[in-house]
């Protein structure tokens, strides 16, 4: 009868672990399986670098905060900033961004800004200055809408205003022109007489400006001196 003989072991190789990192180097292994096998044994087990990832992302971190910034107004209230960046560490390889703001704001309130001055509405005219003829009426203005403060300019051009004005024509008297010179004798022989004239003229003149050149006349005859012919009268 034939002698028993063992039979030879059956050798099976496991599958490869998963890389021992996600990211960067790592080492991967297997076990050779059998009925006497010793896992302690390094001839049954198979180690091997692996590297999914060569490199690992970085997420980012903030840097320190920069100091505050001037007051973004010269004169009353405004805003200061400070910012600080995503670099302690900047973000790589597909890490996440640092989370949060990178900008802050407060408030500052500095010395009260100046204002200018601003003129208000004008006045009514007011009466003309005469009765009758050329004359003025005033209007007038306050620089209060506002008025200029802690340091503002005043309003600029003038708080009056002046414009011609006339309610009416004003009277004018005639007045007696010099008496003309003699006219002829009023026969050529024997006894006759002989006249001189003046004019009462009426000045007209246009309001509120007088028209250029002489003042218009208008003449009305209206008084007559006769006188015989052949005597020696003057004027």
């Amino acid at each position: 009868m034939p002698a028993y003989r063992r039979p030879a072991d059956v050798v099976v190789w496991q599958e490869w672990t998963p890389c021992s990192v996600t990211c960067g180097a790592g080492w991967k292994s297997r076990f050779r399986v059998c009925d006497h096998c010793d896992h302690h044994d390094y001839e049954n087990v198979r180690i091997q670098l692996c590297m999914d990832k060569f490199y690992c992302p970085v997420d980012g971190n903030w840097g320190a905060w920069q100091s505050w910034g001037t007051c973004s107004t010269s004169c009353d209230k405004g805003i200061r900033t400070r910012t600080r960046k995503c670099n302690y560490p900047p973000p790589a390889y597909g890490g996440d961004y640092c989370p949060g703001e990178g900008v802050q704001e407060k408030e500052c309130s500095l010395a009260d800004c100046p204002v200018h001055g601003a003129w208000g509405e004008w006045s009514d005219l007011s009466t003309c200055s005469e009765t009758c003829g050329p004359g003025q009426a005033v209007r007038s203005r306050t620089c209060d809408s506002p008025r200029p403060w802690g340091g503002g300019q005043d309003c600029q051009g003038p708080d009056k205003d002046v414009q011609p004005c006339t309610v009416a024509k004003c009277p004018v008297d005639g007045g007696w022109s010099r008496w003309s010179v003699w006219a002829d004798c009023s026969v050529t022989c024997g006894r006759g007489y002989r006249e001189q004239v003046k004019t009462c003229y009426t000045f007209v003149q246009t309001y509120p400006y007088r028209i250029s050149g002489e003042d218009l006349r208008q003449p009305t005859p209206s008084a007559r001196r006769p006188a015989l012919s052949g005597g020696n009268h003057s004027p």
